[in-house]
């Protein structure tokens, strides 16, 4: 029995059985349920707070990197007269001059484009034989034989040159499907298919004559079959002119019985390469795409149309925003160092003086603080001095490395050190993550302990009152047949 009283089932109620199974079951457990207890409770504190200080040192490595990245800091108030023809935005690598300038588009950068002859379907077979597609000069492609339309698209894809394929559906007559190929916009990525090179056995022309011109308007159709007899091998020779789409064939005293015979797949241009052209302060510049990058230090131009009016573009810092990001980076340092209470031994200290002509210090309280006016008159002073102090210049904090990231990027750099899987902060903190399981363990442990030395006293204490109740029962016995000899 486990909850009952065992020694009154018996009529023996001399001995309480459950309450001795009791007090010598917490006997066993509770030294040891309460270093538990108290174990479980320190680590859980500790798992809380440090999880509190990851989030106010990941708080403090944003706002850091916010500070420490030239994308960051180069924050622009830009006026355009003309955004439908040029965007231009805060680039990510510099830092921007304040000016005003102007730039006129002649001609946007494209890309080559060019169109198959036409197709009934997707699944159209192209040509009975294996092929070869040479898009880039040393690299053919083979397309296998018997391929489709959509499998010749695959293959050109899968090749991953710098042409490119997809098939369109024109939806005009009985073949609107067409295979596109388009190369990387700018002059210098022009691309000329190679006539393409079909293998198979000698194809031979039912004619007596000495000649035989075959011209289409259209094109000579992929995969057309052509067959004859009477014509010996290697005593024709073929000719393919791509301009007027006409094939020759004429007599020749040297030839090939090869087989081999080549046709125009792409006879379509359908635009050419170029390269975008304009006029930046009335210098004339090209460049192969469309977003121009490396023309204005910190600007990135996006160019969508060709403008007769110049655009006028207009520069400017948004101290007001770089203040904010300073602001922001104030409050994650002082809500971080109020939470451990070592201001004054932390990172920022060593660096105070270049941080105070930046307009930011720390008060007697050890309280980041912060001058916005001293902070925007230096930073709309000497921009670029501001921002190499910060940032060294970088793009990001080079976190990863050693590299001087500036004032900001060296902290944030500082941060991660300390928040990353292998850092000192989440390494304790995986520390009293492991220790909470052992010590769950550990429960489950001292649950199945307590329960087989509960159930031992009791098996213990049941036997005790099987005894008790016959000692009891004998002595009964014993003093009716004494008081039967008395009387």
């Amino acid at each position: 029995m486990t909850t009952a009283n065992v020694l009154t089932s018996l009529g023996a109620a001399d001995l309480d059985t459950k309450q001795l199974v009791t007090d010598l079951v917490n006997a066993v457990k509770e030294p040891r349920q309460k270093q538990i207890d108290e174990s479980k409770k320190k680590a859980e504190v500790a798992v809380s707070s440090i999880g509190l200080l990851k989030s106010a040192l990941t708080s403090l490595q944003t706002a850091a990197t916010e500070l420490g990245s030239v994308g960051k800091l180069n924050k622009l108030s830009i006026s355009n007269s003309n955004t439908g023809a040029v965007v231009a935005e805060a680039g990510s690598t510099s830092i921007a001059m304040p000016g005003n300038h102007s730039l006129a588009v002649t001609q946007l950068a494209q890309a080559k484009r060019m169109s198959s002859v036409g197709f009934a379907s997707s699944t159209s077979v192209i040509s009975p034989n294996a092929f070869t597609i040479t898009l880039e000069a040393g690299k053919p492609i083979t397309i296998a034989a018997g391929s489709t339309v959509a499998a010749a698209v695959s293959a050109i894809n899968s090749a991953g040159g710098a042409v490119s394929a997809r098939l369109i559906n024109t939806g005009a007559g009985s073949t609107p499907y067409q295979i596109v190929l388009e190369g990387a916009s700018g002059a210098s990525n022009g691309f000329s298919p190679i006539d393409t090179a079909v293998s198979g056995t000698p194809d031979s022309f039912a004619t007596g004559a000495t000649s035989l011109t075959m011209s289409s308007v259209a094109g000579i159709q992929v995969g057309s079959v052509i067959s004859g007899s009477g014509i010996a091998a290697g005593t024709r020779v073929i000719a393919i002119d791509s301009a007027t789409k006409t094939i020759t064939l004429s007599a020749a005293t040297t030839g090939t019985s090869s087989g081999d015979y080549s046709f125009s797949l792409f006879p379509t241009v359908l635009q050419n390469a170029q390269d975008a052209m304009f006029t930046l302060n009335g210098v004339a510049m090209s460049r192969s795409g469309n977003v121009v990058t490396d023309a204005l230090d910190g600007i990135t131009l996006k160019l969508n149309s060709t403008s007769i009016t110049p655009v006028n573009i207009g520069v400017s810092f948004d101290a007001a925003d770089i203040a904010a990001s300073a602001k922001n980076f104030v409050a994650a340092y002082n809500v971080l160092t109020e939470f451990i209470d070592t201001a004054k031994s932390s990172s920022f200290s060593g660096n105070a003086t270049h941080w105070s002509v930046l307009g930011i210090s720390l008060d007697r309280n050890g309280v980041l603080q912060l001058d916005e006016s001293k902070f925007k008159a230096t930073f709309e002073k000497n921009p670029g001095d501001v921002v190499k102090a910060m940032s060294n210049n970088a793009s990001q904090p080079y976190i990863y490395s050693n590299s001087p990231s500036g004032l900001a990027g060296d902290m944030a750099r500082a941060v991660y050190g300390m928040v990353r899987s292998t850092g000192s902060v989440s390494q304790v903190e995986s520390a009293y993550e492991g220790k909470l399981t052992r010590l769950a363990t550990e429960q489950t442990k001292l649950d199945k302990q307590i329960e087989s030395v509960s159930a031992r006293y009791e098996k213990q204490f049941s036997a005790l009152n099987a005894v008790l109740a016959e000692f009891k029962a004998t002595s009964k016995r014993l003093d009716s047949t004494f008081n039967s000899k008395n009387n």
